[in-house]
């Protein structure tokens, strides 16, 4: 796609955008350049032969249209004819684009409705700067200003969780929303969206599916750049897969899989382009750094911190290199999310989390963002359904807000079309009926559009809702193999399964940006006054290697972030700077640092071929262990099935609870289960059991310790406002058992740990000798 900047002027005057002002602030010279210049309107167009290039197109009326995304080559004539008119925006888009309209008199930018695509708005006394890439815009700030807010949102959330910008002045466009610049001002059109939520029908629903499947199979045949496919051992891609499988489009795209041959991502993927004959075409990239250097992060971050517009933790990379081929992807808007039942209230009231990580912020810091955010959830909220305010909320504050970025920083490189962020899939998603979302029944609709049965394949860590089943049968949809897969589970053994994020490069930066991150926050504390600094202090302090908790490596990155963008300002902005940044971050990082640089060392092909050996043989030990724990699920589940069967024979709760007793199980009741209590205690507490489920979705058992010091958190817990107590999800290695533990590292006056079920809507069996041993 293209990186274009416009302008319009209030006043009449010279036209002063230039080609060559925008040199260092492109990461890469363009291959060619359109401008044009209407009226009080200019516009300058850089284009780097990426696959989904598109030329500006005039008008007969002096009207010229530019757009990036894409879309049918009517597209523009649409955008021409939809935008200048006085029509309130609604269904006329689903495509994921952006697009400007100049004329004489007149500058208009729209972002379609899941807002992927996104402009950048900076307005002056005499000028308003219109442009799709943030670094752009640098000619044009005069002695600008940090916004606070910004870096609030920043620290709280991990990025910019609002519109804004980590400069002031400068906002972002919001989906659907058409913003028209002329003299007299910037008007924003709100869009009508209510046709999101017409019912639909199931019949609808695959109707609609088929239609979109054809489609997008339309589009990607349309483009004739070299397609790949980043493909997991999850839902998202391998409904994408079974969508492009159907028009037989699999054959011409390669496929790539990250991650370490044994994780359950990595093999469940492997399983599936076997079962599709595809091995051929696929690749495992074990690409996360194993050994890394001051130099190597330093590089990593100058690149991140010029291409980031969101303020996005360093727990990941932002990168781009030229590369005029398609990557299909599978972000999706929400699909896997159930229903929501809570009153607008109860909901807003339940989001509270999003905007504090840890309780990072002070209370006035969290105040101002979240009044701003619970404003702008209602409004948005009003005219949606109950049912659906999870998947509104998600598509406005995360997609456009977070995944956003990552889209946005490939329009001059590598293009990327995500199906699951088409308008058409969030129509579908909203109008569907709740049985159809609650049982992921168009992650299978689209799986069963394959030749192949990859819908039986097993997941990463999940399977398929029972509501499923029931649904396909009730509607003569027979499931190829209706023998439910035991999926991959995560090995605790390794650190990068242990939890999210946990993962070896993360916890080295963690660790060498400490000191830096830590000294230069509590020398701009002016600045920096919105930060609870006790928790700041209690996380700063902490060993890394005592970091259990994939958010707490997050929330230190966020900080080491912060606190780089603070010290480089608008630098930040000039891809020039790229060495010179890295340079400074080398030195900055080890500032009274007790590590010293390391050098590089040379990874070799042997070392590679080696390292990929070992992969191999983990890979097929954890092959083996799965079709163990696959017989073992067999039987537990012909147990929990025959427990079910009961209430067809309309048996009591007596004679359920002594058949259960005769296998050594018993239901979890919703107040949980107490398996260990005492006073005096500080020690490590291990939990062994078995349970049984009706199937594994979703996170239902937590391991709830009370204390007697709300102020101590055991590693790896959270804290639960409602329920007054620490809680981690309850998980196992070989499916039924499971073990945990938790660590007393201070003598408190009394410790009560119970499992508890959490939002089951079936029962939950665990094993009568579920124990708590004091280690």
């Amino acid at each position: 796609m293209s990186v274009f900047i416009a302008k319009f002027d209030f006043v009449e005057a010279e036209k002063n955008l230039k080609k060559s002002m925008f040199t260092d602030f492109l990461p890469f010279p363009p291959s060619k350049v359109s401008e044009i210049s209407i009226g009080r309107c200019q516009l300058i167009q850089f284009s780097f032969e990426a696959a989904l290039d598109r030329d500006i197109v005039s008008f007969d009326d002096e009207c010229f249209v530019a757009i990036h995304g894409y879309g049918s080559k009517q597209l523009e004539n649409r955008v021409y004819k939809t935008l200048r008119s006085d029509t309130t925006i609604g269904d006329q888009f689903s495509e994921s684009f952006c697009a400007l309209v100049l004329e004489p008199n007149r500058l208009i930018a729209f972002s379609s409705i899941t807002g992927v695509e996104q402009f950048f708005i900076y307005e002056t006394t005499e000028t308003v700067y219109v442009t799709n890439r943030h670094n752009l815009l640098s000619p044009f700030l005069d002695k600008p200003s940090f916004s606070k807010k910004s870096f609030m949102w920043m620290v709280g959330r991990g990025h910019i969780g609002d519109f804004g910008f980590f400069l002031e002045g400068i906002y972002r466009t919001k989906p659907n929303h058409k913003y028209v610049i002329s003299k007299e001002a910037t008007k924003v059109e709100v869009p009508n969206n209510s046709f999101l939520f017409e019912p639909l029908k199931i019949g609808d629903v695959v109707q609609e599916i088929n239609s979109i499947s054809e489609y997008f199979a339309e589009i990607i045949n349309g483009i004739t750049a070299a397609k790949s496919f980043s493909i997991s051992g999850g839902k998202d891609s391998r409904a994408i897969l079974g969508m492009l499988d159907r028009f037989g489009i699999t054959s011409d795209i390669s496929l790539s899989t990250h991650g370490e041959a044994f994780a359950p991502d990595v093999m469940a993927a492997t399983d599936l382009v076997k079962c599709m004959g595809l091995d051929r075409q696929h690749i495992v990239n074990n690409n996360s750094p194993k050994v890394n250097t001051s130099l190597l992060f330093s590089k990593k971050i100058a690149k991140d911190i010029t291409l980031d517009f969101i303020g996005s933790s360093l727990s990941d990379f932002k990168d781009l290199q030229l590369n005029s081929n398609i990557l299909i992807g599978g972000h999706e808007n929400g699909f896997k999310k159930r229903a929501n039942k809570k009153s607008l209230e109860q909901y807003i009231a339940s989001r509270r989390w999003w905007l504090n990580n840890l309780d990072i912020l002070g209370a006035d810091a969290f105040e101002l963002i979240q009044s701003e955010y619970t404003s702008e959830l209602q409004e948005l909220l009003s005219f949606v359904p109950v049912n659906r305010y999870s998947q509104v909320d998600l598509v406005n504050f995360r997609t456009t807000t977070f995944v956003a970025s990552n889209l946005t920083n490939f329009h001059i490189s590598q293009n990327q079309i995500h199906p699951f962020l088409d308008g058409r899939f969030y129509r579908l998603l909203c109008g569907v009926p709740d049985t159809l979302l609650d049982s992921q029944f168009i992650h299978y609709l689209l799986m069963r559009n394959s030749s192949y049965p990859i819908e039986a394949i097993p997941f990463a860590n999940d399977e398929w809702p029972q509501s499923l089943y029931q649904i396909v049968a009730g509607h003569e949809f027979d499931f190829r193999d209706p023998k439910p897969v035991e999926p991959y589970r995560f090995n605790q053994a390794f650190p990068s399964q242990k939890g999210f994020g946990l993962y070896e490069w993360r916890i080295q930066l963690a660790q060498i940006s400490t000191n830096f991150t830590k000294d230069y926050i509590i020398s701009n504390r002016s600045f920096f006054d919105f930060i609870n600094y006790e928790t700041f202090n209690s996380l700063m302090d902490k060993p890394v290697d005592s970091l259990s908790n994939g958010m707490e490596i997050m929330l230190r990155l966020s900080l080491f972030k912060v606190s780089l963008l603070h010290h480089f300002g608008t630098r930040s902005l000039n891809f020039s700077h790229r060495n010179s940044i890295a340079t400074e971050v080398e030195s900055l990082i080890f500032h009274n640092s007790s590590l010293t640089p390391t050098t590089v060392i040379d990874r070799s092909t042997y070392l590679e071929d080696k390292l990929s050996l070992y992969e191999g043989s983990i890979a097929s030990m954890a092959r083996k262990l799965h079709r163990v724990s696959q017989s073992n699920a067999d039987n537990y589940r012909n147990i929990y099935q025959f427990y079910e069967s009961l209430d067809n024979l309309n048996s009591s709760a007596e004679e359920k609870n002594n058949i259960l007793s005769s296998f050594g199980l018993r239901v979890i009741p919703p107040e949980g289960i107490e398996i260990f209590s005492e006073t005096n205690c500080q020690k490590r507490i291990k939990i062994t059991g078995k349970m049984l489920k009706s199937n594994l979705e979703g996170k239902q058992t937590l391991l709830v310790a009370f204390v007697s010091n709300k102020k101590f958190c055991p590693p790896g817990f959270v804290y639960s406002d409602a329920g007054a107590f620490y809680f981690s999800y309850l998980g196992y290695d070989i499916y039924p058992d499971f073990s945990a533990e938790i660590e007393i590292t201070q003598e408190l006056d009394f410790v009560i740990v119970k499992i508890m079920p959490w939002y089951n809507r079936r029962d939950i069996l665990i094993s009568t000798d579920t124990i708590a041993i004091a280690i």
